[in-house]
């Protein structure tokens, strides 16, 4: 029977912290794959949107799972800002985790735009 994992420092402390960078690497690839080669190029303005509401969940959950809110609005937030169409839709899935009270801190810049977002857009009663 194995009694570790090869390559992996036996100090549980470290151990975490090469597997969360290891973590973050992988998310950064994700988010790089999909939005560069699986982004739709053409087409109707409905399947970008659909896009980034695939990516946009998991990669959200990921942050969660790896306790890496930094990323959520840090890499992810800005990468998501440069298009106008992906930051509203980056706005739009943060809904239900900060309803669910899923994070326990948010970025200023992030709630700003998040409530000024549903200000322009009239989505405050619902």
């Amino acid at each position: 029977k194995a009694k570790g994992l090869t390559g992996l420092p036996i100090d549980p402390i470290k151990r975490r912290q090469c597997i969360s960078d290891r973590m973050v690497s992988l998310l950064h690839s994700y988010l790089k794959y999909s939005l560069n080669y699986e982004c739709p190029q053409s087409g109707k303005i409905e399947l970008l949107k659909q896009h980034y509401r695939n990516v946009l969940p998991r990669s959200i959950d990921y942050c969660l799972l790896i306790d890496r809110l930094d990323l959520l609005f840090g890499l992810i937030y800005d990468l998501f800002s440069k298009d106008s169409i992906a930051h509203g839709i980056y706005l739009q899935c943060l809904e239900p985790y900060i309803l669910t009270n899923r994070f326990d801190t948010i970025s200023p810049i992030v709630l700003k735009d998040f409530i000024n977002y549903y200000i322009e857009n009239n989505h405050l009663n619902q």
